[in-house]
């Protein structure tokens, strides 16, 4: 089980990899959100790894950090963002409109806590249940999004814009069952991660 941003950006070399090490074994990889659910299907051995942003709050499971990645804007090309000379700090974008994700509209989500942190609640224009989706929304002028930067690649009329430091993050990890039953698979492509 994985959330959606690294099955599409993070995972395919180490699956590709691991597929050609290993080819008599088996592979399934399914998507799902929010990390909640990542983590509860493998506290429930319903999948042997999971890959997910923390916090997550599931019970069970052992866990070892994949990375730290910054959160950055993606805005229309013509938004007056575009124009100022200096970042902007996530606490001046409390006035904006978000294009925003179905599952990240509590403080467990690491986009929510972090405009939490800034001193707003994000005020959500539309929502769309994948990155390529939300970007679309932004180019076409419905707000802006707040992106992890391995998801950011917005199609023409949107850009990528930095936020100034100290940056938002969100932190990705793999996570098991603290039970110690990992099958040999599931123990070989996590010593395949590092």
């Amino acid at each position: 089980e994985t959330l959606p941003t690294p099955i599409q950006h993070l995972l395919p070399p180490y699956l590709a990899r691991f597929r050609q090490e290993y080819p008599k074994i088996e592979l399934q990889v399914r998507e799902a959100v929010p990390a909640r659910a990542v983590g509860e299907a493998v506290a429930a051995g319903r999948a042997d790894l999971g890959i997910l942003h923390l916090p997550c709050a599931v019970d069970n499971l052992e866990m070892r950090q994949l990375l730290i990645e910054e959160l950055v804007i993606v805005a229309p090309e013509n938004h007056p963002l575009t124009r100022r000379e200096t970042p902007p700090a996530l606490g001046d974008l409390a006035d904006e409109n978000f294009v925003w994700v179905p599952e990240g509209t509590t403080a467990e989500h690491p986009f929510y806590a972090a405009c939490l942190a800034a001193g707003f609640a994000p005020r959500i224009a539309c929502i769309s249940g994948s990155g390529a989706g939300m970007q679309a929304l932004v180019a076409a002028g419905l707000g802006i999004s707040l992106l992890p930067r391995l998801a950011a690649h917005p199609p023409a009329g949107a850009v990528v814009l930095e936020l100034a430091p100290p940056r938002p993050t969100r932190t990705l990890a793999i996570v098991w069952r603290g039970d110690g039953a990992l099958s040999h698979a599931a123990a070989t492509f996590l010593k395949m991660l590092g």
